[in-house]
C-alpha cells in the first residue's frame, strides 16, 4: 500500500503525518479494508523505516490519523506512544488545514482517552500538559518552589540547575554572561545526577522577562514541548520570569535580537509560548508545526 504523507517540524523536531483518508488501497481492497488491514505491527515496522534518517524519510515520529480523528504516534523505534505533545501540535497543523475542527477545537482520540486543542489561530493551539513536580521527590512545584533552582560552579562559572518533571524529567540550565554549558557536556552532567534515569537536557538563555532561548536535543517526540514548559517552570521558580514566557529554539543563533528569529519564523513552528495557570497550577504550551515537505512511501508488506 502506497501511503501519501506529510511531513511537518516543531522546532526542528520532525513528525510523519499519514492521513488514512488519502491512501490508495491494493486493486483487490477497498480503503477501509486497506486501513484496517494496517495493524499496529505493520504501522511499526513502517514508523521505523519511515523515520530512518539514512535510507527512509527521517524523523522523530510517526502519526497515522483515522477518518474519525483517531491518532496513532509511533517513535522511531516502533514502540506506540500514548501521548507526544510535538507530534499533537504537529497533527493540530494538519488537522486544521484539512477542515477536521470543531467550535474552535480540535480533538483527536487517543490510547489513553481524548485530547482537545483550542484553536487561538490558523497556526496557534493551546496544548494542556499538566503540572510540574520535583525530580527527584515528585513534590507539587508552586511558584514559591525556589528551592528547585542550584546554583553550581562549574568550569569557573557560577551556573543555575534545576531538575523537575513536567511530562518527562528535565535537567535545565540558565547560562550564563561568563559562560555556558553545551548540550553534550549538560546531557553528561544528567547521566551522572541521575544514573539509569531518562533526563531531558535543557539548556536556556534568558533574553527578556518574556522571551526565553531554549536548545534541547530533538531526539523524542515530545521534546520541544517539555522542554519549553520545563524552562518556563525552572525561570519562574528562579524569579527569572512571571507566569509565562516565549521560547525560542537554538540560543546559538538568535543572538541578542530575538525580534529578528521571530521575524523569520513566517508560520509560528520555530518557538512556543508558555503559559501558567497559577489558580489550577496548570501548564501549556501555545504553538504549531510547520510543514516541510509531502511524498509518497511504500508500506512494507510484512
Amino acid at each position: 500500500m502506497t501511503l501519501p504523507f506529510y511531513k511537518l517540524q516543531l522546532a526542528g523536531n520532525g513528525t510523519i503525518l499519514v492521513d488514512f483518508s488519502h491512501v490508495n488501497p491494493p486493486g483487490h481492497m477497498t480503503r477501509e479494508e486497506a486501513v484496517s488491514d494496517f495493524g499496529p505491527d505493520r504501522q511499526s515496522i513502517a514508523a521505523i523505516r519511515m523515520c530512518d534518517r539514512k535510507y527512509g524519510i527521517g524523523a522523530s515520529s510517526v502519526v497515522f490519523l483515522y477518518a474519525d480523528n483517531t491518532i496513532r504516534i509511533w517513535d522511531q523505534a516502533g514502540v506506540q506512544l500514548s501521548e507526544a505533545d510535538d507530534a499533537l501540535l504537529c497533527a493540530a497543523r494538519y488537522a486544521f488545514d484539512a477542515g477536521r475542527a470543531v467550535n474552535r477545537t480540535l480533538t483527536f482520540r487517543l490510547p489513553r482517552g481524548e485530547k482537545t486543542l483550542k484553536i487561538l489561530g490558523a497556526h496557534e493551539f493551546r496544548l494542556q500538559i499538566g503540572s510540574a513536580f520535583t525530580f527527584p521527590g515528585g513534590t507539587l512545584i508552586s511558584r514559591d518552589a525556589a528551592e528547585i533552582t542550584e546554583y553550581i560552579e562549574y568550569d569557573g562559572v557560577r551556573t543555575a540547575f534545576s531538575a523537575l518533571h513536567l511530562r518527562e524529567n528535565a535537567l535545565v540550565s540558565f547560562r550564563t554572561p561568563g559562560g555556558s554549558i553545551d548540550l553534550r557536556t549538560l546531557s553528561r552532567l544528567a547521566r551522572q545526577a541521575f544514573p539509569g534515569q531518562a533526563v531531558l537536557p535543557v539548556s536556556v538563555r534568558v533574553l527578556t522577562r518574556d522571551t526565553l532561548a531554549v536548545a534541547v536535543p530533538a531526539e523524542r517526540p515530545s521534546s520541544c514541548s517539555s522542554a519549553a514548559a520545563a524552562a518556563v517552570c525552572a525561570a519562574i521558580a528562579a524569579g527569572s520570569c512571571d507566569s509565562g514566557a516565549l521560547v525560542l529554539f537554538g540560543p546559538e543563533k538568535i543572538g541578542a535580537r530575538p525580534d529578528e528569529a521571530i521575524a523569520r519564523d513566517r508560520d509560528n513552528s520555530r518557538r512556543l509560548a508558555v503559559e501558567w495557570d497559577a489558580e489550577d497550577n496548570d501548564f501549556s504550551v501555545i504553538g504549531s508545526g510547520g510543514y516541510v515537505f509531502e511524498g509518497r512511501f511504500d508500506a512494507p508488506s510484512d
